[in-house]
């Protein structure tokens, strides 16, 4: 906004001000000028030049490629810091384009932002990200999760972002080099970063158990392979790590060892009402134990079709409202046995006696 634009707007006000033309003390005057340059520069901030000609001071506001020159940053560098919202702008249409503008008070110093962007920080603290990780360990994302949650990789987030420490994962394979052994005789082998799929050890299991001299491992391959380079003997992995536990029913047996169908297990399971160890390849092994309880606790609308002769949609009528209903198992309806029992046997009575029910039992 050059000078004739302001002596359009404020005619007397402007050469008054600058000139000094009127009677009014120089501190009052001053304070005026200030008055007169802080009002433009908040209705138009790319006025630059209206505070230095009226004060003879800098303006408040500056250009965003000003402020990279004065930090000492490339027009690349002070985009970014404005994208990670390190420094906040205010965007004004201008001939056609948008001009970007920055509060100099507002403007962090050069230290400031060396700890702020996430480049630098990343640079300080040697922090590698997770895809980098993944490369480095020759695993995949679950994995590396895995071994943080485990505290095998120190994280350290900053901004909203979290990354690896390299000296951490440095350390890791260091660890796991002291401790395993080169081949000899193994028999059948498994590789380290996949015992999950044909054990129920998870990678931090199998390394916890690695490094605590309570499973041996074994090393081949060059260090830049990262995990890959390491094997478990199967024998010893299924010998910690069974496959399936003994007395343990899947739920195809489960339910003929009971009076709930496969897809009623299924939606038990699912909603929390029976407990269920996780087996390789996402098996889910039952405990008698755990069927046996929850055949005392509950009855599905099938068990109560057979009891009582009713239909599964008059069932939940009668027992939707009552104290036997379980929330959460509407895809297949379960009730509590005792309660559900009692309030259809007071009212219809049983179409099959107890002694012909439990003839009936697989």
């Amino acid at each position: 906004m050059p000078n004739h634009y302001l002596e359009q707007e404020f005619p007397f006000l402007f050469r008054d001000l600058v000139h000094n033309t009127t009677r009014i003390s120089d501190d009052v005057l001053g304070g005026l000028r200030k008055e007169m340059a802080s009002y433009v520069e908040g209705v138009v901030p790319s006025a630059l030049h209206v505070r230095s000609a009226l004060t003879g001071t800098p303006s408040r506001w500056i250009t965003l490629n000003r402020a990279a020159r004065e930090l000492g940053l490339s027009d690349h560098e002070i985009y970014q810091l404005e994208k990670e919202k390190i420094i906040q702008t205010t965007r004004i249409p201008f001939n056609a384009r948008v001009r970007h503008f920055v509060e100099r008070d507002q403007l962090p110093t050069r230290g400031a932002i060396e700890l702020m962007t996430r480049r630098c920080f990343k640079a300080k603290h040697h922090l590698v990200s997770f895809g980098q990780a993944e490369m480095l360990l020759h695993v995949a994302a679950s994995a590396i999760r895995d071994l943080t949650a485990a505290g095998y990789i120190d994280t350290l987030s900053h901004r909203g972002t979290t990354w690896c420490k390299l000296g951490s994962i440095k350390s890791f394979l260091a660890s796991l080099a002291k401790v395993a052994q080169p081949p000899h005789n193994d028999g059948s082998r498994v590789m380290l970063s996949a015992t999950r799929l044909v054990s129920t050890a998870h990678l931090r299991d199998a390394v916890g158990f690695a490094l605590n001299g309570k499973l041996r491992l074994i090393k081949e391959g060059r260090p830049e392979h990262g995990l890959q380079r390491y094997s478990i003997a199967r024998d010893e992995l299924d010998r910690l790590f069974p496959v399936i536990l003994d007395g343990c029913f899947s739920v195809v047996e489960a339910s003929k060892h009971s009076r709930f169908s496969k897809h009623a297990l299924k939606v038990a399971l699912r909603c929390g009402l029976l407990s269920a160890s996780a087996r390789p390849r996402g098996k889910l092994m039952i405990e008698p134990t755990a069927l046996a309880a929850f055949s005392r606790k509950y009855i599905c609308s099938g068990e109560l079709k057979v009891l009582f002769g009713l239909t599964p949609k008059r069932i939940c009528m009668e027992l939707s409202n009552s104290t036997a209903s379980v929330s959460g198992a509407d895809e297949t309806k379960f009730w509590f046995r005792d309660r559900a029992v009692a309030t259809l046997d007071r009212k219809f009575g049983r179409a099959v006696k107890n002694d012909e029910y439990a003839a009936s039992a697989v």
